[in-house]
């Protein structure tokens, strides 16, 4: 196996346990599913799917396999449709990878599928997964995640190189050198759940019923945590949100370090 960033390794672990539960719970089959860190070369006529998460934009993970392999999961034969197996490839593993997401992040997770992805990249971490049934026949599909998530991830600092190039990081200090890193800021005007059945036959000019009234105030999110609650409003013909209210602080400690900006 090759060496992979631990945080990445963890992620194909919980990966991994996910889509072992699935199959328990969803299909009541008793599998194994493990991973190696030596993928095997894809098949010419091998079928991928991307999804882009919520955490990050630019975070995407994919999975390849043969159609073969896929028809041999799920259950479908011969004659099964393009459709009918990426309907497969959906139901299987977007809530794994969701889960899976949220389990090392920290937060609600949501997946968006990609049109037309290709087989992972080079410069992508992929690993080969395999998933044995009950009758012994094993399976392989190949999971890539590219950089953008392995940095959101996190790649764990070497502590004797730490030692030896820096002293601890403490009081304003420690705030002042996360003042100009990036993060995502998204609005929430509400939430809805939908059946997979009913978000497939969503079409042009379809309408999504959501949970808040036209006057409830809006979530102001970062990194999908809820900082602030606003209105919307228009600003020289742009969409814009005023802050009505900040949410509690999670930790007040940190409100004492980090500067206080009016709203």
């Amino acid at each position: 196996m090759n060496l992979l960033n631990p945080s990445l390794a963890s992620l194909f672990d919980a990966l991994a346990n996910e889509l072992q539960s699935y199959w328990v719970q969803e299909r009541a089959e008793n599998v194994s599913v493990s991973w190696s860190g030596t993928p095997e070369d894809p098949a010419p006529d091998v079928t991928c799917r991307s999804w882009t998460l919520s955490v990050d934009s630019a975070s995407r993970i994919i999975v390849a396999a043969p159609p073969e392999t896929w028809k041999e999961l799920s259950g479908l034969g011969e004659d099964a449709s393009p459709d009918d197996l990426r309907i497969a490839f959906l139901s299987c593993f977007t809530p794994a990878i969701e889960q899976t997401v949220r389990s090392r992040f920290g937060s609600e997770v949501t997946c968006v599928e990609e049109d037309q992805p290709q087989a992972p990249p080079p410069e992508w971490t992929a690993v080969n997964f395999t998933i044995t049934r009950e009758s012994g026949v094993g399976v392989s599909i190949q999971v890539g995640v590219n950089p953008d998530l392995e940095l959101a991830l996190g790649i764990p600092q070497d502590p004797v190189a730490a030692d030896e190039t820096a002293g601890p990081i403490t009081g304003s200090h420690s705030a002042a050198i996360l003042m100009d890193v990036e993060m995502p800021v998204s609005i929430a005007l509400g939430r809805t759940k939908m059946r997979l059945k009913e978000l497939l036959q969503l079409t042009n000019g379809s309408v999504v019923e959501l949970d808040q009234d036209l006057g409830d105030e809006v979530e102001i999110r970062v990194n999908n945590h809820v900082i602030a609650y606003g209105e919307v409003v228009a600003v020289d013909g742009n969409y814009a949100v005023r802050v009505m209210r900040m949410a509690q602080p999670r930790n007040a400690a940190l409100r004492g370090i980090l500067p206080e900006k009016a709203a």
